[in-house]
């Protein structure tokens, strides 16, 4: 089955290689203004480019997917790319303030893919990576400068972690029902084309038989 197309992605390669460059290019401008203007520790700086070029190494992963000639990704290459910026955002996420970095909720944007694209089993693959990560960062992460970190309370951190988790959960669940219906009037779409060309078919096929009986009886 991984290696069959599945017929309802329709996720360019060419498409999918251009958003991954400009991801790479929002983090590499991001890190970059935050490092210039804030008082960033080497090892954070170094550490967080290090994991934005991991995304470098993605794109030419995809570039080569598509010079292969895969011009429609696949469900299983697409769950594999997703698994890696989930991991990749969170550990990017991690090193600059953990839940308190105001980009945190950029984790949601491969889970909405997911939920497009993936079958159920792939999703619940993803969405519970999202959420191991989602406790991984509030436990475990590096403060942001002083100069910007902000004064969050306990239990305004743990109402962040909530939203995210709830947010998480519903959107999976929203998308995927809505990926369902479309699926579905998708299908129901093909088949009245496919019943509408073999009428089509049928009646030439009549037509010809009709003008050959004509043929026959004609002296």
């Amino acid at each position: 089955m991984d290696n069959k197309k599945n017929k309802f992605l329709f996720v360019n390669s060419s498409d999918f290689l251009l958003i991954r460059l400009i991801a790479f290019i929002g983090q590499g401008v991001t890190l970059g203004v935050t490092q210039y203007f804030f008082d960033i520790t080497e090892f954070v700086t170094f550490s967080s480019w290090a994991i934005a070029i991991l995304l470098l190494l993605s794109v030419g992963l995809a570039y080569y997917l598509l010079n292969r000639g895969d011009k429609i990704l696949s469900e299983r290459q697409i769950f594999f790319f997703l698994c890696f910026d989930i991991l990749q955002i969170s550990l990017l996420i991690g090193l600059n303030g953990g839940y308190t970095n105001p980009f945190i909720f950029i984790i949601l944007a491969p889970i909405a893919i997911a939920a497009s694209y993936l079958t159920i089993e792939r999703i619940l693959v993803i969405l519970s990576l999202s959420l191991v990560c989602f406790a991984l960062i509030f436990n475990f992460y590096l403060e942001l400068p002083i100069s910007v970190r902000p004064d969050i309370n306990i239990n305004y951190s743990l109402a962040i972690m909530i939203s995210l988790f709830i947010s998480s959960i519903f959107l999976v669940f929203y998308l995927y029902y809505f990926s369902l219906n479309y699926k579905s009037t998708q299908t129901a779409y093909e088949l009245a084309s496919k019943q509408l060309q073999d009428e089509k078919e049928l009646l030439k096929v009549g037509g010809l038989a009709a003008a050959a009986v004509h043929e026959l009886g004609t002296p």
